[in-house]
């Protein structure tokens, strides 16, 4: 008696029922997160599927702007005085020359000023 499938041919049926399973979950968070795709893209953020497609990790360039101070080591004091280089926030920008600013509305703000 002869087999009808073999052990490669087996692993095949099971590469292809995965790959058309990601395929429909990643078509599934596509939908899902139209308009908060959109609306990242609008902004400039970049944006990075996780999850097989099924979520979503959204990142604004400008933190890439911001560096920790160099005279207070990012924590805003330098000998006991709020750091006058970076005016006790522990962080500066670097010049735009350097990395270009890239994003929506808000040029040259502190992205994280809200959450002071």
């Amino acid at each position: 008696m002869s087999k009808f499938t073999s052990p490669t041919s087996r692993n095949k049926v099971w590469t292809r029922l995965a790959a058309w399973l990601g395929a429909r979950a990643e078509a599934a968070g596509a939908r899902l997160f139209t308009d908060d795709d959109a609306r990242a893209l609008q902004q400039g953020w970049q944006i990075a599927p996780i999850q097989h497609g099924l979520g979503r990790r959204y990142r604004d360039p400008r933190f890439d702007l911001w560096r920790a101070c160099p005279a207070c080591h990012g924590n805003g004091q330098w000998q006991g005085v709020p750091c006058r280089s970076c005016h006790a926030t522990g962080r500066i920008m670097i010049a735009p020359a350097t990395a270009p600013l890239r994003g929506g509305e808000g040029h040259g703000q502190d992205p994280l000023a809200s959450a002071k």
